[in-house]
């Protein structure tokens, strides 16, 4: 039944994207890389040739890969959510192709079997085609926190990331994609200005908040969908579940 649901929903975001046609800068969203040839340890994990396919659509659609998103068309952010460590092992490729990527950090798993290690993030961070930001020091889902507990969560995981690489951390992903407006005022007073979601959508627009497109498991025809905002007239439903405990 999952399978057909994400079958319909593919074929109504081709649809969209015919009627939308749209250029608008937005960022996109990974969690891992692994080779083509290897048993990848982690289920949302990507295999690098469809990344360099992503990318090579990216380039033929027009769009500009950058580290920061300044205009509003024609520019794709890359993010990668948890610090899983398949970006270290690419960091090579990745420079050399001109790719940036924003990593968001799990404070709690650096070091751990798979992540990258504390050395790791400092020698990425040197690279100009990596930056970072924190997604909390557990991956708990927010919403369901005290508020002790989620001040911990949010002030914890940017001191530590701050501490590695001697910068002030102020990028936040929500773990899991959940948040309300208590997390957002929450995340804001612990000055974690830039707080990013799962809910797909064009990078400008009117909330507190950023969207993001999630890109990892697209063929080629589907991201080409997603690049296009074929995948944002799903915004409404992520928005809900969003919210959801």
């Amino acid at each position: 039944m999952q399978y057909f649901k994400k079958q319909i929903r593919h074929k109504i975001a081709n649809s969209a994207a015919y009627v939308i046609n749209g250029r608008q800068s937005r960022i996109i969203y990974y969690h891992d890389f692994h080779n083509d040839e290897s048993v990848k340890y982690y289920k949302y994990s990507t295999p690098i040739s469809l990344f360099l396919e992503h990318v090579l659509i990216i380039e033929e659609l027009g769009f500009e890969i950058v580290s920061t998103i300044t205009k509003p068309h024609n520019q794709i952010m890359i993010s990668l959510d948890d610090g899983y460590r398949g970006v270290f092992q690419f960091k090579n490729l990745f420079i050399n192709k001109n790719i940036f990527i924003k990593i968001f950090i799990i404070t709690s798993k650096i070091d751990e079997l798979d992540f990258l290690s504390k050395d790791e993030i400092i020698k990425l961070n040197k690279c100009r085609n990596f930056t970072f930001g924190a997604h909390s020091h557990s991956h708990l889902p927010l919403n369901s926190l005290s508020t002790d507990s989620l001040t911990f969560e949010l002030k914890e995981s940017k001191n530590i990331l701050s501490s590695i690489i001697n910068e002030d951390i102020i990028d936040f992903a929500f773990p899991i994609g959940k948040f309300n407006k208590n997390i957002i005022e929450e995340a804001l007073n612990a000055q974690l200005n830039n707080l990013y979601t799962t809910i797909p959508g064009k990078f400008f627009n009117s909330k507190s908040y950023i969207y993001r497109s999630l890109a990892q498991d697209l063929n080629n025809y589907q991201f080409e969908n997603l690049l296009l905002g074929g995948y944002d007239i799903f915004k409404s439903y992520y928005k809900i579940l969003s919210r959801k405990f």
